[in-house]
């Protein structure tokens, strides 16, 4: 059982590293930011930005949403692009 945890754990590192989670650790915002996509790296890995407070642009990020709609939004997203990609002519 600790080496299913040390592997859901490692795999939701590099998926924050992929994603620049590990980019904005200079605020409380961005170490929780990085904690949470790490938890929730199944939810990063379609996209789903959950990042908190504001980006480095100075606009406001993404919330932290309810995670049962962040994964209806994953299913979502992931039932969108296989459409998508089935319905491309060849």
């Amino acid at each position: 059982m600790r080496l299913l945890a040390l592997i859901y754990i490692v795999i939701g590192v590099l998926v924050a590293a992929a994603r620049n989670y590990f980019e904005r650790l200079d605020s409380v915002r961005g170490i929780v930011s990085l904690l949470i996509a790490i938890l929730v790296w199944p939810v990063v890995v379609f996209d789903i930005d959950v990042r908190i407070g504001r980006d480095g642009n100075g606009k406001n990020g993404s919330l932290l949403l309810p995670f049962g709609l962040m994964w209806s939004m994953a299913r979502d997203q992931a039932l969108q692009k296989m459409f998508r990609w089935q319905s491309t002519p060849k």
